[in-house]
């Protein structure tokens, strides 16, 4: 729209983006141009390992969560055999108790 001149053109944009392109490192000069290059090499294996680390410290954690539901299912399981056989066991020794108590019935008719 600035270049159809349907908006004037903002000087302050302009300078912002003055500044931003007199900021920007001179790499015309080789020692200058193999410094950026290894300071921004020695920046992105920083991000690299952090990344990695983060990776690792997440499945680790992940590992862990699993472990632990396991673990918790397996007593959770235990608890319910547990109960089951509970109830198993006072239901027989109820069949088991009712047929005698029927026999002393039928004995005292």
């Amino acid at each position: 729209q600035v270049l159809d001149n349907k908006l004037p053109v903002n000087s302050e944009i302009i300078q912002n983006l003055q500044d931003i392109f007199n900021l920007l490192p001179n790499l015309t000069i080789p020692d200058d141009s193999s410094a950026f290059t290894v300071q921004t090499n020695d920046e992105y294996a920083l991000i690299y390992v952090s990344s990695m680390a983060r990776a690792i410290i997440a499945l680790h954690d992940l590992i862990n969560n699993k472990i632990e539901n396991r673990e918790a299912e397996l007593s959770a399981d235990a608890t319910a055999n547990e109960a089951k056989n509970a109830t198993d066991t006072q239901a027989a020794s109820t069949d088991a108790a009712q047929p005698a108590d029927s026999k002393d019935a039928a004995k005292s008719s």
